[in-house]
């Protein structure tokens, strides 16, 4: 039986050296890969370099993506567990309150402008409509005192149809306009509140957005210790106070992930 045995260097420096050997100047993955949400945002805390994503195989042969630092000795993240200590990250930031209080504001002011257009644009279809009823009825009254023909009626009458369904298409489309009421604003604000959630339901183009409105000079991350930095938040955010902080000896502009905190005495 054949025994293991650590390697002289780890996997990612051995993957590294590899694509250097082959002449591969392109990165492993594509730059808008739906597996590395988090590249170009990371940044190692103890080098300032950017964390790459790689995808180096095991000794099965099986791809093993994740997030690491070229740096020697700093370390690799598996992209499930970065991805979740990123989700953990965002669980404990919100918007200010008064981020929340602007954008409501905002928010109610273009509903009500919106709203107020389309109760004018309903009254107005609605009125539409009654105008073509009362033409119908005026066709009929004037074919049966013989003004006009049964067949002028007809196809005047068929004309008015489509017109009224016409009408009642855009009406049916103006009222489900019309739902946006209270209720969704503030739906929405208490959405705005739960980045995390936002972020796990988005596709890649929104996430990747979403992370430079967060953190528009990209996010400090110790790939050892897994601890995100806290000084790179935009100000809209913030940490929220009753998070543990870290030990008076750690670096006090990090904070360490959920699930990964040390235990404590007591």
């Amino acid at each position: 039986k054949i025994k293991d045995f650590d390697g002289l260097i780890d996997i990612d420096t051995y993957n590294e050296n590899q694509r250097i050997l082959s002449g591969k100047c392109a990165p492993l993955v594509p730059s808008n890969s739906e597996l590395y949400p988090l590249r170009k945002l990371l940044i190692c805390s103890k080098c300032g370099t950017l964390i790459r994503s790689s995808a180096p195989r095991s000794s099965a042969g099986k791809r093993l993506p994740r997030y690491h630092c070229t740096t020697k000795g700093h370390s690799s993240v598996p992209i499930e567990e970065m991805h979740q200590l990123f989700v953990d990250f965002l669980e404990e930031i919100t918007p200010n309150e008064g981020t929340i209080k602007l954008f409501k504001e905002i928010v109610k002011r273009t509903a009500a402008k919106k709203l107020g257009d389309t109760t004018r644009d309903l009254a107005q279809h609605r009125e539409a409509i009654s105008d073509i009823d009362k033409k119908l009825i005026e066709a009929v009254d004037a074919m049966l005192d013989g003004k006009i023909t049964i067949d002028d009626k007809n196809r005047y009458s068929e004309a008015l149809e489509q017109k009224r369904q016409d009408l009642r298409r855009e009406i049916d489309k103006l009222e489900r306009n019309q739902g946006l009421n209270e209720a969704t604003i503030d739906y929405v604000c208490n959405f705005m509140t739960k980045p995390a959630k936002l972020w796990k339901d988005a596709d890649l183009e929104t996430r990747q957005a979403f992370q430079k409105m967060l953190f528009p000079n990209g996010l400090h991350f110790d790939i050892k210790d897994k601890i995100f930095g806290t000084d790179d938040l935009s100000p809209l955010f913030s940490v929220i106070n009753n998070k543990k902080e870290p030990d008076s000896g750690s670096d006090c502009e990090m904070v360490i992930s959920a699930g990964v905190e040390p235990a404590l005495s007591g």
